[in-house]
């Protein structure tokens, strides 16, 4: 497959300035309960059969790092967070019964995370554009038009 010639530009350059700042350390400075969601993510993402290679290992050691920063004692904290790791400690989520979906809830905090998410967008290092329109927007649009099914109130609840 061709790659368009203005998109391999720009990956050679970016490659290039990436590769000259590869030993530079990158801070972040982000809460132990994003830190968390963060490492869940990235433990099920493991889980894809096609997620192998170098990069997959480089982000293994980052996110068993970051674990152990969290709780360097191996407190129950760390003990749960390495269950990420292992499959059979994987929990299916129960299908919630149509009568125990709680609209104004769902709506509330739907409403609540996507005013966050405006308050941000444009702060400086931050761009929340992408967010706004291919989550929020979907989701909202859907709710208005009168959609109330189990997988809507899910994906509603689940926007952190």
């Amino acid at each position: 497959m061709e790659m368009n010639p203005e998109i391999e530009t720009l990956l050679n350059k970016a490659t290039a300035k990436l590769k000259a700042k590869c030993d530079e350390p990158v801070v972040l400075k982000i809460n132990h309960q994003v830190a968390v969601g963060i490492i869940s993510q990235l433990q099920l993402a493991f889980r894809h059969p096609a997620n192998v290679g170098l990069t997959r290992e480089m982000t293994e050691r980052l996110v068993r790092d970051w674990i152990e920063q969290l709780d360097p004692e191996h407190t129950e904290v760390y003990q749960l967070l390495m269950m990420g790791f292992d499959e059979k400690f994987d929990r299916a989520a129960e299908p919630a019964a149509e009568e125990d979906l709680n609209w104004d809830r769902a709506l509330a905090h739907f409403r609540r995370v996507r005013q966050q998410y405006q308050e941000l967008n444009g702060k400086p290092g931050v761009n929340t554009a992408l967010a706004l329109e291919y989550v929020f927007r979907p989701l909202s649009e859907r709710y208005h038009r009168g959609e109330r099914s189990p997988e809507l109130f899910k994906e509603m609840m689940a926007v952190e």
